[in-house]
C-alpha cells in the first residue's frame, strides 16, 4: 500500500485537501508495519511558499513512520488545479501552466518562482538519505545549496534500482527453487537449473561489486564539489 502524505507541514497539506493529522498519518503506518503490511509513502517537495524548515517536517515525519518505500517529486502544478490558480494569484507563477510548459519539464526544474526552489528540487533527489541515514542530515544540508545536477538525479534512482534488484533476485530465487521440486528427479532439467541458480549468484556478487564502485565513485565526486564550492564561496560549517 502506498499512501499520498505529500508534506510533513499540517497547513501545506490542508491547502490540498488532505486533512489528515500527523498523528493520524504515524497511526495507520504503526498499524500496518504491526500486521506485516509493506506500506510506502508519496511526498512532494516545492509548494508554492514551502520554506526549507516546511519541506524538513516532511523529512521528519517520514523518519518516524519508516515507510518501506518513499517515492519523492517535485511538485508539477498541473493546468486547472487550485493549486495552481494559487500559485498564479501569489505570484509563484506568472500564468495558469499550459501542456506545452508540461512537455518541457524536467525533474531537475519547476515552473514555481521563488527563492529557495533549487534547494527544494535538491531535498527531492536527496530526500531518501536524510530519512534513511539522519546522521548525514548536516553534510547533506550543506549538498542542497549546490545548484540541481545530474548526480543528484542518479542518486535518486539508486534506491529503487537496489528496490527492483532485490525483488527481482528473489522472484528468480524462488522460481529456480520450485523448478527444482516439481522436477521430481530430472537429472538433465536438474543441471540446467543449478547452471542457472549460480549463474545468478554470480550476477548478484557482480552487481554488487558494481554498485560499490558508483557509490565510492559519487561520494568522491560529490565530496571534491562540496569542497570546491566551499572555497569558492567561503561557505561555513553551518546548517542552512
Amino acid at each position: 500500500i502506498t499512501f499520498g502524505i505529500q508534506s510533513g507541514n499540517f497547513n501545506i497539506r490542508e491547502k490540498i485537501g488532505r486533512r489528515k493529522t500527523n498523528p493520524k498519518i504515524e497511526e495507520v503506518f504503526n498499524l500496518c508495519h504491526k500486521h506485516g503490511i509493506r506500506v510506502g509513502a508519496d511526498i512532494i517537495f516545492g509548494f508554492p511558499g514551502e520554506t526549507v524548515e516546511q519541506a524538513m517536517e516532511t523529512i521528519y515525519l517520514c523518519r518516524k513512520i519508516k515507510p518501506d518505500s518513499c517515492h519523492s517529486n517535485v511538485l508539477i502544478p498541473y493546468p486547472g488545479l487550485s493549486i495552481t490558480r494559487e500559485a498564479v494569484k501569489n505570484g509563484y507563477l506568472e500564468h495558469d501552466t499550459t501542456k506545452d510548459e508540461m512537455s518541457k519539464l524536467d525533474d531537475n526544474k519547476s515552473l514555481i518562482k521563488q527563492n529557495n526552489i533549487k534547494i527544494l528540487i535538491n531535498m527531492d533527489k536527496l530526500s531518501y538519505y536524510m530519512i534513511k541515514v539522519p546522521s548525514m542530515e548536516r553534510f547533506l544540508k550543506l549538498l542542497l545549496s549546490l545548484p540541481p545536477n545530474i548526480f543528484f538525479k542518479f542518486l535518486k534512482k539508486l534506491p529503487l534500482l537496489k528496490r527492483r534488484l532485490k525483488y527481482s533476485s528473489i522472484g528468480t530465487f524462488l522460481s529456480l527453487k520450485f523448478m527444482k521440486k516439481i522436477n521430481n528427479g530430472n537429472g538433465s532439467l536438474n543441471k540446467q537449473i543449478v547452471q542457472q541458480n549460480n549463474d545468478w549468484k554470480k550476477n548478484i556478487k557482480l552487481s554488487i561489486r558494481i554498485r560499490i564502485l558508483i557509490r565510492n565513485f559519487l561520494l568522491k565526486n560529490i565530496n571534491n564539489r562540496v569542497q570546491r564550492f566551499r572555497r569558492n564561496t567561503g561557505l561555513a560549517d553551518r546548517d542552512i
